[in-house]
């Protein structure tokens, strides 16, 4: 198996060696720069993907056979009446099975067997890697040479802004597979349409930028929001402001920063390598050791619950929370502050959700080919709602409260509705103009959508939150909400400069 998909990627690598070829000497089209490109990144992402899927066949070869060696050296332990040892080798063993990485070095109690048994591990691991980079290199340099080539076209005919978008992108690329930036078998499936930022904004995105914000929070004290827990860093990526008193972001570390706003004070606390993370009253995150946590209000951070099960969506609204695996299982199910459970839905009533956002009664769920669909808590009862057929295959939504939910399809069309009916004010209504977006957010009175340069585009009842995303120009991420009562706040990430 493993050769046969080795074979289908060398066949895609020559597939784009023809289709990538620029005729030299010719005359490059006026106004097919930028379709040209994207066309020319197609084939390279092509490329990089099928590695990748080789690459994922070869791990998990590896793992299964480490997992057998395991199991014999437990055997031989176990006859030779070493406790400790066979101790070490089932808990490497349960490690593995649950999705952890064998680590980069071992302790002073590693038992000689099971270092002996590391070793090979990360060699054979190495080389997968290597052979991933190897697949991937041809591509990526016939990709180089047709954009220097065009570029070159582009600069004799004198059409020098063109000239220099082709440069940019060269330059992206250059970086990107520079750092070794390729994809990984820990990142979610890439969805087939699903359209896509630049080459240059998406290395912003990869960078990160620094945490902005303007408003208050928490009723009558309208306390201004209180950046000082983030002003440290500048490589942010991602913002999630609560619809109650508090915001938190992620930099691109995986690293999490949060700050609550308890009776008019600020209290920051956060969280190392989140691999990803949802808000409701308080911060639910998961770790890429795989520990899901809820960080409450106080700062503190009860004992992690460990999941055997990789890839998951973790959801909070209101005082609850959710936890999905990679297939849109159920897999966690709880309140914050009191024992008893609200209704749960079937464990596969979301089975094939590609992403989940939350709404204001429970989460929502999203597939490639079929509408969405949430369970709706109220008055101690749970209900399965399925939205309208026209929304079939949004894949990435956003909402504040049950007030408003704004969602994307796979080819970037923005529809607004709630999480309990579909009719919604004139003011929601996505304008007429509006881009193919990678990216959507809700308020509680606004929505904002994000273009693939970056830039976002936002409507809705006028507030201060709406009039600022007009002012504020590309940014990595936003998030805000807005009452007439006790809340109005914005937060956004800029691109470093």
């Amino acid at each position: 198996m493993l050769k046969l998909l080795t074979k289908m990627v060398r066949f895609l690598v020559f597939l784009f060696f023809v289709a990538s070829a620029y005729p030299q000497g010719a005359t490059p089209p006026q106004g097919e720069v930028p379709g040209r490109l994207a066309e020319l990144a197609a084939g390279l992402q092509k490329a990089e993907q099928a590695a990748a899927a080789v690459h994922l066949q070869a791990m998990l070869a590896l793992n299964k056979s480490y997992d057998e060696a395991l199991d014999r050296a437990i055997a031989t332990a176990i006859k030779k009446g070493k406790l400790d040892e066979v101790l070490k080798l089932r808990t490497e063993k349960k490690n593995i099975e649950d999705g952890k990485r064998v680590p980069p070095d071992d302790d002073n109690d590693t038992p000689a067997s099971l270092k002996t048994l590391r070793d090979s591990y990360r060699k054979s691991a190495a080389k997968n890697a290597d052979d991933r980079e190897k697949l991937i290199k041809p591509s990526y340099l016939r990709y180089d040479k047709t954009l220097a080539e065009y570029e070159t076209a582009l600069t004799k005919q004198g059409r020098i802004e063109d000239a220099v978008l082709v440069k940019t992108a060269r330059e992206d690329a250059a970086a990107k597979h520079a750092g070794g930036d390729l994809p990984k078998e820990e990142e979610a499936p890439v969805l087939k349409g699903d359209v896509k930022p630049t080459l240059a904004f998406d290395e912003k995105k990869k960078k990160g930028g620094v945490l902005k914000g303007v408003g208050f929070f928490f009723g009558d004290h309208h306390v201004p929001i209180d950046l000082t827990a983030a002003n440290p860093f500048h490589d942010f990526v991602e913002v999630y402001v609560s619809g109650y008193d508090g915001w938190m972001a992620r930099r691109a570390n995986g690293d999490l920063v949060a700050d609550c706003c308890l009776s008019g004070k600020w209290k920051p606390f956060n969280e190392h390598n989140v691999r990803s993370v949802t808000m409701g009253q308080d911060v639910v995150c998961l770790t890429r050791a795989g520990e899901l946590k809820d960080l409450d209000h106080e700062g503190k951070k009860p004992p992690g619950d460990y999941i055997s099960r990789r890839f998951f969506f973790p959801v909070a609204w209101a005082v609850s929370r959710a936890a999905f695996d990679r297939d849109g299982i159920l897999v966690k199910w709880g309140s914050y502050w009191h024992n008893k459970l609200q209704p749960s839905p079937p464990k596969d009533f979301f089975k094939g959700a590609v992403a989940f956002t939350a709404g204001g009664l429970g989460p929502v769920g999203f597939f490639t080919d079929r509408p969405p669909v949430t369970w709706i808590l109220a008055e101690g009862k749970g209900s399965a709602f399925t939205f309208p057929e026209r929304f079939k295959g949004c894949i990435q939504g956003a909402a504040k409260d049950q007030a408003l939910l704004i969602m994307r399809n796979l080819a970037g069309k923005v529809f607004v509705t709630s999480t309990q009916k579909v009719e919604t004010d004139a003011d929601f209504a996505p304008p007429a103009s509006l881009p193919p977006a990678i990216r959507v957010r809700a308020g509680r009175d606004f929505c904002a959508a994000q273009a693939a340069d970056g830039t976002w585009q936002a409507w809705g009842k006028p507030g201060e939150a709406l009039k600022r995303i007009k002012e504020i120009g590309p940014a990595l991420d936003l998030d805000g909400t807005e009452s007439d009562l006790n809340r109005s706040c914005l937060m956004w990430i800029e691109p470093e400069k």
